[in-house]
């Protein structure tokens, strides 16, 4: 059990730094988009 625990905090971790990720390529996207707009 207590691997079975350690795994899934591992995972849950990994999927975590994946969003940040995903949000921080919205984030210049937007950022991009708005400058080009000037």
């Amino acid at each position: 059990m207590f691997f079975v625990h350690e795994i899934e905090e591992q995972v849950l971790g990994k999927n975590h730094r994946e969003e940040e990720e995903e949000h921080e390529h919205e984030r210049r996207e937007r950022a991009r988009n708005s400058s080009s707009k000037l």
